[in-house]
């Protein structure tokens, strides 16, 4: 199993900053998280959100603008898509989720 954290997905969000797809078993700081290949994990999938203006930055990110975390199964988010027409973000860790451009549930196939 993997432990800490790990991107597995990123996609450019309409305002110019970042969402990642992945997973995490700590404290989810932007600065811990590594990009790591798909394989079992005992983490809690999680959808991140860095600014526009972390992105522009000149020093690494050290907090996500928002953080979506599934903790009702283990695994990961390992595909993500970004809607054109709203900006929200469509994931799949074995569910569909559906988030707001906040980061806000909208939708999961299981719930």
């Amino acid at each position: 199993m993997i432990e800490g954290s790990g991107a597995e997905t990123i996609q450019f969000a309409p305002d110019g900053g970042v969402i990642l797809g992945g997973f995490v078993a700590g404290a989810g700081l932007a600065n811990s998280t590594r990009f790591k290949s798909g394989g079992g994990t005992s983490g809690d999938p999680i959808i991140a959100k860095l600014s526009a203006n972390d992105i522009a930055g000149s020093s690494a990110p050290k907090n996500f603008e928002w953080i979506y975390k599934d903790e009702s199964k283990k695994g990961s988010f390992m595909s993500l898509k970004i809607s054109p027409e709203n900006g929200w973000v469509v994931a799949i860790n074995g569910d569909i989720t559906v988030l707001d451009t906040n980061g806000e549930l909208v939708m999961n196939s299981t719930k």
